[in-house]
């Protein structure tokens, strides 16, 4: 589940913050969220969530430009498909 596959990932960053080694050890965990969560966005969910996890990866993985990317994202999603 994704759910657990994100706190792993934050449990794993926040593990290498305390015996000091580099976050980016742990930045494969988030991969699975850039390949997973657009197929659930376009093929089975629109929820929100899903969309901050997708931010939250894009942001770890590439820095304020994958939260920019994520953002347009957000953005379009609920232009487009929220009243």
């Amino acid at each position: 589940r994704l759910k657990d596959q994100r706190m792993a990932a934050r449990n794993a960053e926040r593990n290498a913050l305390i015996e000091e080694e580099s976050i980016y050890t742990h930045s494969n965990l988030w991969r699975v969220f850039i390949e997973d969560v657009p197929e659930i966005l376009t093929n089975q969910s629109k929820d929100l969530e899903f969309v901050a996890w997708l931010i939250e990866a894009l942001t770890r993985l590439y820095g304020f430009r994958g939260m920019g990317v994520g953002y347009k994202l957000a953005t379009s999603l609920i232009e487009n498909l929220w009243d």
